[in-house]
């Protein structure tokens, strides 16, 4: 079961985004240092619901996620994927 992520764009385009549990795990392991990230950090918890990100926090969401890719081994194409998803919404 997949962590869905909704994202409304400014032109209420709304943009469905799947991230696997695998990559979930990943990215929230000990090693991939993500506690450092203070909107991130909002969805380590995988069946927390109803997380919402408005503007800046949105967008420090979306940076601190690309700054994953550097830090996990495994599903860095399953990331770069959601981040294609995101870029220049």
């Amino acid at each position: 079961m997949g962590l869905d992520i909704h994202v409304t764009t400014v032109n209420q385009d709304i943009i469905h985004i799947v991230m696997s549990e695998l990559l979930h795990a990943d990215i929230f392991s000990s090693s991939a240092s993500w506690r450092q990230s203070k909107t991130l950090k909002k969805i380590s918890d995988y069946y927390k619901t109803d997380c919402l990100l408005k503007s800046n926090e949105a967008i420090s969401f979306c940076h601190e996620l690309s700054e994953m890719k550097n830090k996990i081994t495994d599903r860095k194409d399953e990331l770069n994927n959601i981040l294609n998803k995101l870029k220049d919404k």
